[in-house]
């Protein structure tokens, strides 16, 4: 359905990497079926999640290419204000014009070394929800006709409204701090 390249091994390894790095940062507990059976009694709502496989075509680091895997929180199901959809990205010019403002006195800008890349995990490492808003939760479908599994959403993950922003300030305190 997808067209990737790689092999289902492949896809199946980046699959259980991705689930286990979103539920070990950004989610707390499972819910019973008892739980989530009362969260719908109750009207409150679920986000509903999906993973997104992609397959990246080889480069340098990866010459025979890869598979990866997103668990993406559908933004448009948020009951939120839509305020915050836009992503202040992280170009590596930007990241480039911090270091060299922060370079100390005497030292030249020219000198510094600067390596950029890809941050594993980026969104993941983000900060999580202010403790104080009212418990927030996220369920996945695995696949077509199973139970959705509900966990508590502590923190944005790819898809939230809020991921990019959040990001942005994860990273402006990291630097400025």
């Amino acid at each position: 359905r997808h067209n990737l390249g790689g092999t289902v091994e492949q896809h199946i390894q980046t699959y259980e990497a991705e689930m286990e790095q979103v539920i070990k940062r950004k989610l707390g507990r499972k819910l019973s079926a008892s739980e989530v059976k009362a969260l719908k009694k109750n009207g409150t709502k679920v986000v509903m999640t999906r993973m997104n496989p992609e397959w990246h075509k080889p480069d340098h680091d990866y010459p025979e290419g890869r598979s990866k895997m997103r668990w993406l929180v559908l933004g448009y199901m948020q009951a939120g204000d839509n305020t915050h959809t836009d992503a202040p990205t992280l170009n590596d010019s930007t990241v480039k014009m911090m270091v060299a403002m922060g370079t100390p006195e005497g030292q030249s800008v020219e000198t510094d070394e600067l390596s950029t890349g890809d941050i594993a995990t980026a969104f993941l490492q983000g900060y999580d929800f202010d403790e104080t808003m009212e418990q927030q939760y996220v369920g996945l479908r695995a696949y077509p006709g199973a139970e959705v599994d509900v966990w508590e959403y502590n923190g944005p993950i790819y898809g939230d409204e809020v991921a990019p922003a959040n990001l942005h300030k994860t990273f402006s305190d990291f630097m400025t701090d």
